[in-house]
């Protein structure tokens, strides 16, 4: 079944990188929860509706985003996804250039929970590697 989690999150991510914020939200299940209390935003989003916001206060902080998936790891229910952020911000016009780390949880063909993690090392214990 992990190969099959790690193609849902590609499936979203191909969405979310062609503008199919449908498609993309598709794929999360209706009462997923998001933990992103490492970003600045300090905040943990329920839904579907919690995840379009949670994208929203963040690309919509950037000029020029882009996400650049570096590598995808497959831990049984779980997936960790290394991205490659840029962009401007908006007004500051500060460079974005980061890596950032994400534990994707799936069950039954749908993403359940989703946690920003801020280190390699960190997500790689997050998902139990």
């Amino acid at each position: 079944m992990s190969e099959e989690n790690v193609k849902i999150i590609r499936q979203m991510y191909d969405a979310y990188s062609r503008g199919d914020d449908e498609a993309a939200l598709a794929v999360f299940d209706p009462e997923v929860e998001m933990d992103a209390t490492v970003r600045p935003e300090g905040r943990v989003y329920r839904g579907r509706q919690g995840i379009a916001e949670a994208l929203r206060t963040w690309s919509g902080t950037w000029e020029d985003f882009k996400i650049n998936v570096e590598e995808m790891i497959d831990a049984g229910e779980r997936v960790l996804v290394v991205e490659h952020q840029t962009g401007r911000g908006k007004g500051s016009g500060i460079p974005l250039d980061e890596h950032t780390f994400s534990i994707f949880t799936v069950e039954a063909g749908k993403i359940v929970r989703l946690v920003w993690v801020p280190t390699r090392a960190a997500a790689l214990e997050a998902a139990g590697l």
